[in-house]
């Protein structure tokens, strides 16, 4: 009984070392990869969102408005604790588009010209600071993949 548990293992064991060596695109086609993937392409959208705000692109606070609620579904999809932060950044940027200004951040003048700015500055503060959230997101979970694949590959050495 024994003998036949220990035969089953290594011939799982082959198969699984095997499996391994043969198929590594769909690995690197799993969810993992697909959430890396998202917040990748989160992260190349910043471009396109700081040209329209050199540019004075009236239409600006609502792309950050809407990358904002991209991030955060994405990190929400996910389970990432720091959807949190974006949500926070998101509530500040509504309360900047209410008339709420953090007074410390900027001095607001009466014209209606200059609150523009301001909210577009404030915009692109509340982005800069998602984009680097996002950032380390993706730096931190694109190590601890590259991890998971040395681990993996030694534990297949050790197999075969």
């Amino acid at each position: 009984m024994q003998r036949g548990y220990v035969l089953d293992m290594q011939s799982t064991l082959s198969c699984l070392s095997s499996v391994l060596r043969t198929r590594p695109r769909r690995m690197a086609q799993s969810s993992d990869s697909v959430e890396c993937f998202e917040r990748h392409a989160l992260l190349l959208q910043a471009p396109a969102l700081v040209a329209r705000y050199q540019t004075g692109d009236p239409e600006f606070i609502d792309a950050v408005m809407a990358w904002l609620t991209h991030a955060e579904a994405t990190l929400k999809k996910y389970s990432m604790p720091r959807v949190a932060a974006v949500s926070a950044l998101k509530a500040r940027l509504l309360a900047a588009q209410n008339g709420v200004v953090e007074s410390q951040l900027f001095a607001v003048a009466d014209t209606s010209r200059a609150r523009r700015k301001t909210h577009a500055a404030i915009a692109a503060l509340m982005f800069n600071q998602c984009q680097e959230i996002i950032g380390s997101v993706y730096e931190t979970l694109s190590e601890q993949k590259e991890d998971a694949l040395k681990y993996l590959r030694q534990i297949v050495i050790l197999l075969v």
